[in-house]
Formats: structure tokens, C-alpha cells, sequence
């Protein structure tokens, strides 16, 4: 019976046992701090994980805890260098979820009462102007073509949209955006039924939205704002956001050096101009969803 008891204790098991079970802790505990980061590429794609930061606070506790459970049941160097990596990658978590992930609020030209008039190139070149997005309304044959088949080449006869949804990401490299975008691309269809036509909008040069508008297979205008004069006339531009973009003169990222990134917002637009509704987004995570665009427009 004493013996029984004895193996019971965890201060009485054998080293090997102990050991054993702490390389389990640890290895959990590191599974769950891992978990956390496909949640904030699929954020935007999923309801529930719209609150990803409570799904992800209670990844890493669960992690902090193994790891201290790891930590006080074996002197090995594995399992307690696997604890202070998640010990570690908790600190990056909070500082990412109370610094990183917070957007400015927008300037107060985001509340005037008219859109800015505006032309833009796509990913593929094409201009695009207000009129030409309520133009492309629901014309199926109008979407996913060539050049030829859209903008400023629309037949004078396609149906007109009511209302433009100019939906501003900050970058296509940036995984929550292309998660996003991606939502918005599945419901594009209940979107032109209810007579909103999307456009994205971005500050990233027309070759990279060329990529993002062909590597997420989106159904909508993709529009490059580089020079930023959109994202200025509707107080729109997060200074100093882009520092981590990297830069190239060449290729796909030509143009997309350090420098600024717009606040993901959407605004919807009337036909004659007027803004209807709009709203920003305060955390990175956090966009707004196609529901709440259709229930703006009372569907």
C-alpha cells in the first residue's frame, strides 16, 4: 500500500517518469501558443474568430501554464527551453494584441458627407471612377475578363449598382486583409442583389493588387490608391504603418517601399456622391462584415 501510494506522489515518481510527463506539458504547451497564429490569418474569414483575441488569450494561458508546469516538474534542457519559448511567444501575443493590433482613428475629413471625386487604376491598368463602378452594377460579363471588359469599356446598357462599397485593407501581404478580402469575394453575389457593388481600395501599387486581386480570386475591382489621394481626401492614411513592407524597384512589389497603409474601413456610396454609411475598424483583426454592410442597406 505504501508503495502504491508512494507512486502516486509526484515528488516520489521515478526521473524518467517525471521528465516525461513535463516533455508532454511542454510539447502541449508549445502546440497551443502555435495554435494562436493560423487565428489571425483566418480572422476575417470567420465569425466567431472576429473575437480571435479572446480565443487566442485563452491559447496562451493554457500555454503559460503548462510551461510553468513543465518548468517546475524536470531540470531538463528540452522541456524547460520549450517553456520559456512560450513564455516568450506569450509576451510577443500581448504586446501584438495591446500594441500592434490597435489602428489610429481616422482624421475628420472620414466623417464628411460626400465622397471625394476619384479615378483609380486597377490590378490591371484599368481607371476606374465612381460612375464606372455603379456601371458595372450585377453585368456578370463585366467581371473576371480582360481589360476589355471593364471600366471606361463597359457596354452603356449593364445595369447600374445603387450604392458603391469602397472597402479600404491595408495590404495585400497582409494575411488578415487577404482573409478578408476572400469573405467579402463569398458574399460579392448577396451583395449585388441588394445593389452594392464592392470595390477594394488600397495604398499597395497596381502590380500588387494585381496579385491580390488574382491569388485570392476576387470578383470585384481591386484599385491601387498609391499616391494616397483617396485615402487623404477621406482621412484615411495610418502614417508610418507600412515600415515592415520591405521594398523592391522591380517586379510585383515595385513601388511598395516604406511608408503608410490606409485604416481598413468601409464607406458606401450613393450614386450621386453621398456617403450613407461608413465605419472603421479599430484593431487589425477587426473588420467590417458583409452583414453589416447588408444590414446598413436594410437587407
Amino acid at each position: 500500500m505504501t508503495q502504491i501510494d508512494a507512486g502516486l506522489h509526484p515528488a516520489s515518481m521515478p526521473v524518467a517518469v517525471i521528465d516525461r510527463r513535463a516533455a508532454w506539458y511542454a510539447g502541449l504547451g508549445v502546440a497551443l501558443a502555435l495554435a494562436a497564429v493560423p487565428l489571425n490569418v483566418v480572422a476575417g474569414e470567420v465569425d466567431f474568430l472576429q473575437r480571435w483575441s479572446i480565443v487566442g488569450g485563452l491559447l496562451i494561458v493554457g500555454s503559460v501554464a503548462l510551461a510553468i508546469t513543465a518548468w517546475r516538474r524536470t531540470r531538463d534542457l528540452i522541456p524547460r527551453g520549450a517553456a520559456v519559448f512560450c513564455w516568450v511567444w506569450a509576451a510577443h501575443f500581448l504586446f501584438g494584441l495591446v500594441v500592434l493590433s490597435r489602428l489610429p482613428a481616422p482624421r475628420p475629413e472620414f466623417l464628411s458627407l460626400r465622397c471625394a471625386e476619384f479615378t483609380l487604376p486597377d490590378s490591371r491598368g484599368v481607371s476606374w471612377s465612381l460612375d464606372d463602378l455603379l456601371a458595372l452594377g450585377s453585368d456578370d460579363s463585366a467581371r473576371g475578363g480582360g481589360p476589355s471588359t471593364q471600366g471606361a469599356a463597359l457596354a452603356p446598357q449593364a445595369p447600374r449598382a445603387a450604392h458603391v462599397a469602397l472597402v479600404f485593407y491595408r495590404s495585400g501581404r497582409d494575411p488578415a486583409c487577404a482573409a478578408y478580402l476572400r469573405r467579402l469575394a463569398a458574399a460579392d453575389q448577396r451583395l449585388r442583389a441588394a445593389g452594392v457593388q464592392v470595390a477594394a481600395v488600397s495604398m499597395d501599387p497596381p502590380a500588387l493588387a494585381r496579385v491580390t486581386a488574382e491569388f485570392n480570386h476576387l470578383p470585384f475591382p481591386v484599385l491601387s490608391d498609391g499616391a494616397g489621394k483617396l485615402v487623404d481626401a477621406l482621412g484615411l492614411r495610418h502614417v508610418g504603418a507600412g515600415s515592415s513592407r520591405g521594398g523592391s524597384e522591380t517586379g510585383w512589389l515595385a513601388g511598395a517601399k516604406k511608408g503608410d497603409l490606409a485604416i481598413p474601413a468601409v464607406l458606401v456610396v450613393s450614386a450621386d456622391g453621398r456617403i450613407v454609411w461608413r465605419e472603421a475598424s479599430t484593431r487589425v483583426q477587426a473588420r467590417v462584415t458583409p452583414e453589416q454592410i447588408l444590414g446598413a442597406m436594410g437587407e
